[in-house]
């Protein structure tokens, strides 16, 4: 399964570090679901290749119900991510900036995981 965060809604904040090479570990917390611990192999992107970032949603609505898959069927956040691992192991996607924060990783067992944020919402230090 393909797990896209309803475009960063459900993702309230987080912490992502690349500053070992070809490791990033990290904490993001989501709707109904809490803190998520990241442990990936592979780098981030670009600027933020050898960094650590901190990102905060600022339209996170952990009441946010969206459409998904068929028009009849609404998913909650709690019914989205029952099942979904609060320990992450895998392998980095892409995780960037450009016009927006782009967080992309690959699953040992959820599969592809990815959510967008407002460039404004991440701070890299």
């Amino acid at each position: 399964m393909a797990y896209r965060f309803a475009n960063g809604i459900w993702v309230k904040q987080g912490t992502l570090d690349n500053t070992i090479e070809g490791k990033v570990v990290g904490d993001i917390e989501l709707a109904f679901l809490g803190s998520v611990k990241l442990e990936l192999q592979g780098n981030m992107l670009r600027e933020l290749r050898g960094e650590k970032i901190r990102f905060e949603n600022r339209a996170y609505d952990p009441s946010f119900a969206r459409r998904h898959g068929s028009p009849t069927r609404t998913f909650t956040p709690a019914q989205y991510f029952e099942g979904f691992s609060r320990y992450q192991k895998g392998e980095v996607g892409n995780i960037y900036i450009d016009h927006r924060l782009h967080v992309h990783w690959f699953s040992d067992v959820e599969g592809e995981c990815e959510f967008d944020l407002p460039k404004e919402a991440c701070i890299v230090y």
